[in-house]
């Protein structure tokens, strides 16, 4: 019975110690070289755009789904208290492309 323990619990703290190293590269596209520090965000565009009003929030840190509800028309019209309007269509598209393609299911 002993013996039977004794294998489980060696079983276990292997696959936990195996998770625990590969920790850096499963999070190294999100995170920065810390795991408790967020990459910058670096796209100028939406650094302008949404920066401008609120903290730019790394794309990664939401799901593709919440941008594009976010960036669906309805919610633009009341961002949070705020009437969004981009001057130029080409923004329209270019921003919720950044953010989806580097949402949080994309960038891991």
């Amino acid at each position: 019975m002993f013996k039977k323990y004794l294998a489980i619990t060696s079983l276990f703290a292997i696959s936990f110690y195996s998770l625990y190293s590969q920790a850096d590269n499963i999070f190294s596209n999100f995170f920065g070289k810390e795991l408790d520090v967020v990459a910058p965000v670096k796209n100028s565009l939406y650094l302008e755009e949404c920066g401008a009003c609120h903290f730019p929030y790394h794309p990664g840190l939401l799901p593709a789904r919440s941008w594009q509800k976010m960036m669906g028309n309805s919610s633009l019209q009341d961002h949070f208290g705020e009437d969004i309007v981009f001057d130029e269509q080409q923004v329209r598209k270019q921003l919720p492309n950044y953010m989806i393609t580097n949402a949080a299911e994309c960038t891991i």
